[in-house]
């Protein structure tokens, strides 16, 4: 079968991002079981990867998008963004460099499918043909999530321009899904979310699981570190996260340190931004990137997940119940793993409630085995090798 593979993003497994995390894994399925092409951008720093990326498919074109790595150049985008049709994101992914090539390929080869990775590759739909299957990966629904960051984080004239760009990515996120054959998603609330604004109702949709680097270790201990610690562990660059960080630490653990004034906060991830590095103290420490996260799980008492914006499955919350590890969340960091709220993983918006539940778990932690039978329930769901053929079969059927 033949594949065309369209990126808006370099499908790396170094990535730190989950959903390039997901399109880098379903890429390599792929070139293992088809004809792949692939077409997809990347930055200078990824350059490193290309050659091996290149080896595993049959054809591979990759576009050097200089807006990704040039902020000036991001800048100009956004701007020329707001006097076309096109929202921001997907005017940051198109150029002319990538329809140049991709009409190129579209005329020399014919195609038996076209996957579509990331909303902003939805740009190029209308130059596919139309005889051919479209799918495409939602890993998250962008205007939804951008939507509930907007509203979080923006006031006056700076929301009421966001909010102006979020209505053209909403229609044209719908739009554009509506030309599709099928959509991989990620929850029940995204299906739900996307018919609700929209989305034609005989469109094929199909649960993808993303691929979560999970704790294969059936040993779980209990914790003996004499340091009590609270784990934030996602990619620092992300505005969600930072979001979820400085909210946290403003909002909820003050309340905890009332209480018990030697907790440690640890946020751990790639690239935390400067406003996520101010937030260093005596009771809060950025580490950035680890090497072994397996060394916080181990020493942390509780993991938290205090989102207030984003959509999809967060990874970093069934990584965290696969070490054992009990954790605390919002309704946005609960969508998708409703069947594993229990005495390990707790949900609640009011910050009170939230620091609460923590200082609970520190105090009262939940009975080991109740830990170990919520791992093995979640490293069975979201096993990638017991996902991934019902995905294939979903994108390579007619």
């Amino acid at each position: 079968m033949k594949i065309l593979f369209i990126s808006a993003f370099l499908p790396s497994t170094k990535a730190d991002s989950a959903g390039v995390l997901d399109a880098a894994y379903l890429y390599n399925e792929l070139s293992q079981k088809t004809e792949l092409t692939l077409i997809c951008n990347y930055t200078s720093n990824e350059s490193k990867y290309l050659d091996e990326i290149a080896s595993k498919c049959l054809e591979a074109h990759f576009i050097h998008n200089r807006t990704f790595e040039r902020r000036i150049f991001y800048y100009i985008k956004t701007i020329i963004s707001y006097f076309t049709s096109l929202p921001a994101i997907a005017m940051m992914t198109t150029s002319i460099a990538f329809k140049s090539k991709l009409k190129k390929i579209l005329k020399e080869k014919t195609f038996d499918s076209i996957l579509l990775e990331f909303t902003q590759s939805l740009v190029f739909i209308d130059k596919l043909p139309h005889n051919t299957q479209i799918v495409i990966d939602e890993s998250d629904i962008a205007f939804i999530r951008r939507q509930r960051y907007i509203q979080n984080n923006f006031k006056g004239i700076k929301k009421i321009i966001a909010s102006f760009d979020n209505k053209k990515l909403k229609k044209f996120e719908i739009g554009k899904l509506n030309k599709c054959s099928k959509i991989l998603l990620r929850t029940k609330t995204d299906k739900s979310l996307l018919f609700k604004n929209g989305l034609y109702n005989g469109i094929k949709t199909f649960y993808y699981y993303p691929w979560i680097e999970l704790n294969n270790n059936n040993t779980i201990h209990e914790n003996t570190n004499t340091e009590i610690s609270i784990l934030f562990y996602a990619a620092m660059w992300r505005p969600v996260n930072e979001e979820a960080a400085i909210y946290f630490a403003q909002k909820i653990l003050p309340h905890i340190l009332i209480k018990n004034d030697q907790v440690i906060f640890y946020i751990v991830g790639s690239k935390p931004t400067n406003a996520t590095k101010k937030l260093s103290n005596n009771n809060i420490i950025v580490t950035g990137y680890v090497d072994k996260i397996e060394d916080y799980y181990q020493k942390s008492s509780v993991v938290v997940a205090p989102l207030l914006s984003g959509s999809g499955i967060k990874g970093k919350i069934v990584q965290a119940l696969s070490y054992g590890k009990p954790v605390v969340t919002t309704s946005v960091g609960i969508e998708g793993l409703e069947e594993f709220v229990s005495s390990n993983l707790i949900v609640t918006d009011k910050p009170l409630e939230f620091a609460q539940n923590v200082i609970n778990l520190i105090q009262d932690p939940p009975p080991i085995e109740e830990s170990k039978s919520i791992a093995i329930k979640v490293k069975e769901k979201f096993n990638w090798q017991n996902n991934i053929n019902g995905t294939l079969n979903f994108i390579l059927e007619d």
